[in-house]
């Protein structure tokens, strides 16, 4: 048992996605809804990402979540650097314009896109990631989940698809005993 308090990647697996900023795209598996009305996501962003400045700056985002044909794409996102180009560009990664955002735009090759504007930045204090709080101002590409292929983060540098798929057929039968 570890101690109390270390981390561990047990919470693990998480869907991978790339948040764009302005034309920078970024790996992050640190996201999840937190309300449904209204429609709202959490964000974490490591401090030493060039991201950062650019969500302080532009107050705005975009989650793209790609199919996981796409994974080396969406990884390399995550191991280069916006700070001395355009990583976009470098990755094969094709940006288009979004619907409500200035200056934000959204990966084309996304199974679904969601246009965000920044609501706040909450005070993680010495946390090596910091938390945004966003507002989704528009949708793109919907599909339900099973017609999609997400990309699961399992930590560290390992990946995977989703696997064979179970519908819970439980919840439509009561148990009699």
């Amino acid at each position: 048992m570890e101690e109390s308090g270390t981390y561990t990647s047990a919470f693990y697996p998480m869907q991978l996605a790339v948040v764009t900023v302005g034309d920078n795209p970024f790996a992050a598996a640190w996201w999840m809804p937190i309300s449904k009305e209204p429609f709202r996501f959490a964000i974490a962003v490591d401090r030493g990402n060039h991201s950062l400045g650019l969500l302080r700056e532009h107050g705005e985002a975009a989650l793209n979540l790609l199919p996981f044909a796409k994974w080396k794409k969406v990884v390399r996102t995550g191991y280069a650097s916006g700070r001395d180009g355009d990583k976009a560009r470098l990755l094969g990664l094709k940006l288009g314009p979004a619907q409500r955002l200035r200056a934000t735009r959204l990966a084309l090759e996304a199974e679904t896109s969601f246009e965000l504007s920044l609501d706040q930045e909450v005070d993680t204090g010495d946390a090596d990631h910091a938390l945004f709080l966003f507002s989704v101002l528009a949708v793109h590409g919907e599909r339900r989940p099973r017609e999609r292929e997400p990309i699961l983060f399992l930590g560290g540098h390992d990946l995977a698809p989703v696997g064979p798929r179970v519908r819970d057929r439980i919840g439509a039968r009561r148990s009699r005993g």
